[in-house]
């Protein structure tokens, strides 16, 4: 192998979606709120719209509030605002990343994600690592659909049968073996599992 191409969302960046709501509320009933309304709404984990590039955090606030007919505005805008805040860019996968480029390989990143995801994360430095990147919200494409597969392949010229896809879901793992890529799942916020995966396929990690 010659690339390795990294997920960014719960392979680089730690977080976990199901502590988001007690996060924000001690209210069960507002807890629930936050997971019907904007963890499970269509523009979040149901459709990923957030991460098309089509809308961006004003645009998500105005339409979960008017959804709702305005019943939560300031948790709403809590939320949306500060539901990054408890993740963090793991420093052992930057370390690794470190690692692996200075033992030769070529360090890529495909990641649905927006605007104030973005953000988050240039703060870590990752993208400066990194031989390249493709980002769903700035071609407005979404894994699992092959067209921003195809995006990263043609804009840095690689190679399919000497590159490593590693993500944290079957449906993107599938998508990149079908495009001929070697795939592997790793656990959410398992560095360990990471690890284990990239020896399987006879990565240099030292």
């Amino acid at each position: 192998m010659k690339n390795i191409v990294f997920d960014i969302g719960n392979i680089c960046f730690y977080y976990d979606i199901s502590k988001l709501p007690g996060l924000f509320s001690d209210d069960i009933d507002e807890q629930k709120f936050i997971i019907d309304n904007l963890i499970n709404s269509p523009e979040w984990q149901t459709y990923d719209l957030i991460d098309t590039g089509l809308f961006n955090i004003t645009d998500i606030i105005n339409i979960h509030q008017d959804r709702t007919d305005h019943l939560k505005d300031k948790l709403i805008f809590n939320f949306w605002h500060h539901y990054l805040d408890s993740g963090y860019i793991s420093s052992d996968v930057l370390l690794l990343i470190k690692n692996l480029s200075r033992n030769g390989y070529k360090i890529y990143l495909l990641s649905n994600m927006n605007d104030s995801f973005y953000n988050k994360v240039e703060s870590s430095g990752l993208f400066d690592m990194v031989d390249g990147y493709v980002l769903s919200f700035q071609e407005c494409a979404l894994k699992p659909h092959t067209e921003i597969y195809k995006i990263l392949i043609d804009r840095y010229d690689l190679k399919v049968d000497e590159t490593l896809f590693i993500d944290d879901l079957i449906a993107n793992v599938d998508t990149a073996k079908m495009l001929g890529m070697t795939a592997e799942v790793v656990e959410k916020d398992n560095y360990n599992d990471l690890l284990d995966k990239l020896k399987k396929n006879n990565i240099n990690v030292e």
